[in-house]
C-alpha cells in the first residue's frame, strides 16, 4: 500500500494512525505517522509525506535496534536519534562524554568542557556549533566523543554542516580506544570519514576521507587520503555520510554511494600500521573545529566565522 499524509503547517504538528499491508502479503502493519514543521526539512519536518508500506524484513540480514543497544539477531548495534532526554549534549547519556576542555589537535581553538549553547539538542537533532570568545581571542570550539567501542561495520551520521570561513568542523570520525597497551595517538589509530576545511580553495566545502596511524614522516605518523565525494558543506541539506569497515578495507560512502576506499596495502604503503585502523577498537567522535594552524582549514581572505552542524542521528551497524 501506498499513500500520503499532509496538513502539518507552520510550527504545528500532526499525526495519523493506520495500518497497511506488505504488496508481497502477509499481516497487516499499524503505525503512526507524524509530521511537524519547523524550517529545513529533515526526518521529523514536511508539509507532505510520501510513503509505502515496509516489507517483512530478515532479522538475520538487517539489525534492528532497540534501547538497550542489543538486536533481535544477536548482533551488537546502537543508534542516537536525539529524541528526548538532553537538557545539553553533555547531560549523562549512555553514548557520549565531553572533550575534558582539551585543545584541538592543530587548531587555533579550544574545546570547552562546559559547553552551554554550543551543544544542545534541539526538536530531534544535536546541534554543535563555534563561536567567538574563547582564550586569547580564538574560536570556542566543541566535541563529544563515543562511550560505545566498534571495530568492523558500518557507522552512518546524518548532518548538515555549514560553510564558515575557516571552520574544521568533522560530523564523523573515529579514534582507536586507549586499551591498556600503552599506545597513544597516532599510534591508536584515527579515520577520518567526512571532515571538513572550509579554507575557500578548491575543496571547500568537500568531505575528507582520510586515515592516520604511527610512521616515519617527521609528525612521527603516516596518513593515506582519498576520495571523490563532491563539495556539499554549505548547501542547506542534509546528507548522510557513513564509514564502513572490515579488517581489509574502510569504505566512504555518502550519501548511499561509495566515495572512497582505503585498503590495508595502501596504510603498509604509505609506512603506516594497519592494525591501528583496520582492527582495533574505535569510538565515534563528532567536533567543530576552527582556524588550523596548519593553513588547511585557513581562509587567509576571511576572518574565522561562527558555524553549526545540525545532526539528525548516528547509527552503527554490525
Amino acid at each position: 500500500a501506498t499513500g500520503t499524509a499532509t496538513g502539518a503547517q507552520q510550527d504545528t504538528a500532526s499525526t495519523s494512525d493506520a495500518t497497511c499491508k506488505p504488496a508481497s502479503g502477509g499481516e497487516q502493519a499499524a503505525f503512526r505517522l507524524a509530521a511537524i514543521r519547523d524550517g529545513g526539512l529533515t526526518k521529523r519536518q514536511a508539509d507532505r509525506l510520501d510513503f509505502s508500506c515496509p516489507e517483512p524484513v530478515d532479522p538475520e540480514q538487517v539489525a534492528s535496534i532497540d534501547d538497550t543497544g542489543s538486536t533481535s539477531s544477536g548482533n551488537t548495534t546502537w543508534a542516537d536519534e536525539f529524541d528526548a532526554g538532553w537538557q545539553d549534549a553533555y547531560s549523562a547519556t549512555e553514548h557520549w562524554h565531553s572533550g575534558n576542555g582539551r585543545k584541538g589537535y592543530g587548531e587555533s581553538a579550544y574545546s570547552l568542557n562546559n559547553p552551554g549553547e554550543l551543544a544542545t539538542v534541539q526538536n530531534g537533532e544535536l546541534v554543535l556549533r563555534s563561536k567567538p570568545g574563547c582564550e586569547g581571542g580564538k574560536m570556542c570550539t566543541v566535541e563529544l566523543i563515543g562511550k560505545k567501542p566498534f571495530v568492523h561495520g558500518r557507522v552512518e551520521v546524518r548532518a548538515k554542516v555549514s560553510n564558515s570561513a575557516d571552520a574544521f568542523n568533522t560530523p564523523l570520525w573515529s579514534t582507536g580506544v586507549q586499551n591498556g597497551d600503552g599506545k597513544v595517538w597516532p599510534a591508536i589509530g584515527e579515520i577520518d570519514g567526512a571532515e571538513f576545511a572550509m579554507n575557500g580553495g578548491g575543496e571547500n566545502g568537500k568531505p575528507h576521507f582520510t586515515v592516520h596511524t604511527k610512521g616515519g614522516d617527521p609528525w612521527g605518523h603516516a596518513s593515506v587520503t582519498t576520495g571523490n565525494a563532491p563539495n556539499i558543506a554549505g548547501d542547506g541539506q542534509y546528507h548522510t555520510f557513513a564509514i564502513e569497515r572490515s579488517p581489509n578495507e574502510i569504505k566512504q560512502i555518502v550519501d548511499g554511494k561509495v566515495t572512497g576506499t582505503i585498503t590495508r596495502k595502501m596504510v603498509t604503503d604509505a609506512g603506516g600500521d594497519p592494525e591501528a585502523v583496520f582492527n582495533r577498537p574505535h569510538v565515534v567522535r563528532l567536533n567543530t573545529g576552527a582556524d588550523n594552524a596548519a593553513g588547511w582549514a585557513d581562509n587567509k581572505g576571511k576572518a574565522p566565522e561562527p558555524s553549526e552542524m545540525r545532526i539528525d542521528s548516528v547509527r552503527y551497524f554490525k
